[in-house]
């Protein structure tokens, strides 16, 4: 039998105290963008993520997320080193990989609506075994990979239009508004082969945007780019991603690429421990290159 929404009755998960950043008592120091401080709704509330993994000669690593709130519209830089776990970061973001533990994972994709309604609580699913409830909630959420993931053997009108029709979506003019925007209108009946790296990344952000989700997670997006091509399509991801008001959090070993887009930028901080193996922290960078940890609450 299909599970249900077991939270579908329950009153919003979101208050002002609990997910919109920092308490009231200290809205007077801001904080340069590492934590939300109005009590405006949250795509994303999470207190005290955990994964642990076994790295190269079987070291233990511990990728830990003590807080993050992500807003409406905002859009998220995440870096840090090679094989920091940034990666699997979105893989539990968008719900596919299981946190080892977890104390608060909220996803609320009506927030841009300003809805009380539609929270859904993650670490309760992934607790009680909810895998279909999972999969529905996934579907607003849109992931643009490294190198595109297009389907080879349809068009790419058919590859951006898939989204919609596992939903079930009616038509409407958000295809063909996405693929005039990133410059791809000419390329529809095109196959994946034919197209250039560059082309099939901005065909892989229009599939990503196309049933218009509430989070967006992208992987290194312009990884396989020359930099002024790679900028390029970073600032008309950047550009759509606002005109649309969904969440975007990039992952990017070139932060400079984004410069002058308005992005907040976290850093998972690796950092050994003894007899306990390495432990990898989302944390703010200073202007100063000091580190700061969000605190758990």
């Amino acid at each position: 039998m299909a599970d249900t929404d077991p939270f579908a009755s329950e009153p919003s998960p979101f208050s002002p105290e609990e997910c919109s950043g920092i308490p009231s008592e200290h809205a007077e120091q801001p904080d340069k963008g590492a934590f939300r401080q109005n009590a405006d709704p949250v795509v994303l509330c999470i207190r005290n993520l955990r994964k642990e993994r076994l790295q190269g000669r079987g070291e233990a690593y511990s990728l830990r997320v003590p807080r993050l709130d992500l807003a409406p519209g905002e859009k998220l830089l995440i870096t840090g080193p090679s094989g920091s776990g940034k990666s699997t970061l979105l893989d539990m973001l968008g719900m596919v990989l299981r946190p080892d533990a977890v104390e608060r994972f909220h996803f609320h994709p009506n927030a841009r609506e300003k809805a009380p309604e539609g929270a859904h609580d993650i670490a309760r699913a992934w607790e009680r075994g909810l895998v279909e409830s999972l999969a529905c909630w996934r579907r607003q959420v849109g992931y643009v990979l490294q190198i595109g993931g297009l389907l080879p053997f349809i068009s790419v009108k058919e590859n951006i239009l898939a989204p919609r029709k596992l939903l079930g979506l009616a038509p409407d003019t958000l295809p063909d508004m996405l693929a005039e925007e990133l410059g791809i209108s000419a390329l529809l009946r095109k196959f994946p082969s034919e197209l250039s790296v560059g082309e099939r990344q901005r065909v892989a952000i229009a599939r990503a945007l196309a049933a218009n989700p509430a989070l967006v997670l992208a992987d290194e997006p312009t990884a396989a780019l020359d930099p002024a091509n790679a900028q390029n399509v970073l600032r008309l991801f950047s550009n759509m991603v606002e005109k649309l008001g969904a969440t975007l959090i990039l992952v990017s070993h070139a932060p400079e690429q984004t410069r002058g887009m308005n992005f907040r930028a976290l850093t998972v901080r690796s950092q050994r421990v003894e007899q306990a193996g390495v432990t990898g922290t989302l944390a703010v960078l200073d202007d100063d290159g000091a580190y700061r940890e969000a605190p758990a609450l």
